[in-house]
């Protein structure tokens, strides 16, 4: 029975269930919201390995999971136009070179914005990477 439960509880961790995520964030720096998780970020498969401890792993299924993410504007990358999306400080990825220089009119700084962790199944030896989306107006 003690082994049940554990296996259980190691079962709800990793699918992201009771994994603790920050999920408020600073509405000084809060962005205005769209009302859905829509906006795809990019190069996510650099930082799979942060994503998958901030999802708390792969499973079966999947994982949603909402949190927070803070969009910071570059200014040493290759390109100086780039905005960089963290989660609880770790970069997850950047928004796409159109929607960086939408947002960078729009916005003077950065600021913050719900965000949706998806993806991260795993069947046998096949498995499919994190995506993020985020939730702001870029327009």
């Amino acid at each position: 029975m003690i082994i049940l439960a554990g296996i259980v509880a190691a079962l709800l961790v990793c699918c992201g269930i009771g994994y603790k995520l920050k999920t408020s964030y600073d509405l000084k720096h809060a962005l205005k919201r769209s009302g859905a998780c829509d906006l795809p970020i990019v190069k996510t498969s650099r930082y799979q390995s942060s994503l998958f401890r901030l999802a708390g792993g792969k499973c079966f299924d999947g994982v949603h999971v909402r949190t927070v993410a803070q969009l910071i504007f570059e200014t040493h990358n290759s390109d100086d136009k780039a905005v960089r999306v963290e989660i609880q400080g770790h970069t997850v990825g950047y928004l796409s070179a159109l929607n960086a220089q939408l947002f960078r009119v729009k916005h003077r700084k950065g600021g913050s914005c719900p965000a949706l962790i998806m993806g991260g199944w795993q069947r046998d030896r096949e498995q499919g990477d994190f995506t993020v989306y985020l939730d702001f107006d870029l327009h």
